[in-house]
């Protein structure tokens, strides 16, 4: 199963640029390479001009975190026209930028503050929930992974069957707790008669 990396930077220009190449080159068969940055600048010509030079292709993902909602917009709309197949994720402030920043494409938004005034009213109504919820997203002190299977990735022997078929918890102890199938509909907590189709992608939760 593949692990994934991600490279961090400042501002995702250069060094983060660089590296996520070189692992892609080296490692794109061990694990899945991501690189960002807190401060998102955009990329550097000249880590685009060695990059080129060592033939490696740039970034697959970018993070844009920057301050005020028109400069996300910004990187967004550049990053976007430099690679049509960049993944990207924008942060937003306002509201009203979203359908922007999905115009100018960016694939992801996410409002911090939106996320965090759920979690304080959650906190008051339901706080063994949060906490259940930190620690599957390893904020608490016990860890347990998400990982996300491709099910195109599956071997042959398993493909087409049925989730107790495959018999994932038997052998691993992890559990299948969603199913994105390749019409793009989610399944939450797939029964055990749930046929696993090629073209879809398994959430799997285990530690």
């Amino acid at each position: 199963m593949k692990k994934n990396i991600l490279v961090l930077c400042t501002g995702n220009s250069c060094r983060s640029q660089m590296a996520h190449g070189f692992l892609n080159e080296l490692a794109s068969n061990y694990a899945t390479i991501y690189s960002a940055g807190i401060e998102t600048h955009g990329l550097n010509p000249g880590a685009v001009s060695i990059m080129k030079e060592a033939g490696i292709d740039k970034a697959s993902a970018l993070i844009a975190v920057l301050g005020e909602d028109t400069d996300n917009l910004f990187v967004v709309l550049s990053a976007r026209q430099l690679n049509p197949k960049l993944t990207i994720i924008s942060r937003a402030i306002n509201e009203q930028v979203e359908r922007k920043l999905k115009r100018a494409g960016a694939d992801y938004i996410v409002r911090p503050e939106r996320i965090g005034g759920f979690y304080m009213a959650t906190l008051v109504s339901k706080p063994d929930a949060v906490e259940f919820f930190n620690i599957l997203s390893n904020m608490g002190s016990v860890t347990i992974d998400f990982e996300e299977v491709s099910t195109d990735e599956l071997k042959p022997e398993y493909q087409g069957m049925t989730i107790q078929e495959m018999n994932i918890r038997g052998l691993t102890g992890a559990n299948v707790i969603g199913i994105h199938d390749d019409s793009g509909r989610y399944i939450i907590n797939p029964g055990p008669q749930t046929l696993v189709r090629q073209g879809g992608k398994l959430v799997i939760l285990g530690d």
